[in-house]
């Protein structure tokens, strides 16, 4: 099984959102600017860490077409 891919939105300001370009899965958004769009959850020094997700962008699911 595949992970979840995701169309991704920019909060650009307070009537809208824009889309960013491509398709990314949660693997794929940690590696951008070293997990500034979103982290998974971890184990750090004061326990588990949950998953985070920058509050200024949106993760819509995309239908897997296999």
């Amino acid at each position: 099984m595949s992970e979840q891919k995701y169309d991704v939105f920019q909060v650009v300001d307070m009537i809208g959102t824009e889309r960013f370009k491509g398709v990314f899965t949660k693997s794929d958004l940690s590696k951008i600017m070293d997990g500034a769009l979103y982290r998974k959850p971890f184990l750090g020094e004061t326990g588990i860490q949950p998953e985070w997700i920058n509050p200024l962008i949106e993760l819509v699911p995309v239908e897997d077409d296999e």
